[in-house]
């Protein structure tokens, strides 16, 4: 469904601030459509990338990687990387001085991974 500025006003309607605002900026952004700005369409994830539909987090610290750069690489592979262990994860990856997450993933029954883990996930999916 397309939210119309008139969608918009309804569902704030009391709350004029909100609205003044949000009306302002909808007129801005028709104003540039009009001129024939268009924004690219949001990527969605491939389902054909391996890792897809995985959800990993990463703790601790790692050797080879940062853990901006492993959580980069995985989602190269389609991944999704979390901030939190959840039952839903994937897997941990757990770095040295891994703490509360490596615990709660050990409660909850989330697989364990640590570092040459991570290697060999990373070379086993790599081009």
């Amino acid at each position: 469904r397309v939210w119309t500025q008139s969608h918009w006003l309804a569902l704030l309607q009391g709350r004029i601030t909100t609205c003044r605002f949000l009306s302002r900026g909808l007129a801005v952004i028709e104003r540039l459509r009009e001129a024939g700005v268009n924004w690219p369409d949001i990527e969605k994830p491939s389902i054909d990338l391996p890792l897809y539909g995985n959800t990993y987090v990463l703790t601790g610290s790692l050797e080879n990687f940062t853990r901006d750069l492993a959580g980069a690489r995985l989602q190269t592979l389609g991944a999704k990387v979390a901030s939190s262990v959840s039952a839903k994860t994937t897997a941990l990856i757990a770095g040295s001085g891994a703490g509360s997450k490596l615990t709660k993933a050990e409660k909850l029954g989330v697989k364990i991974l640590f570092e040459e883990d991570l290697l060999a996930l990373l070379e086993k999916h790599s081009e």
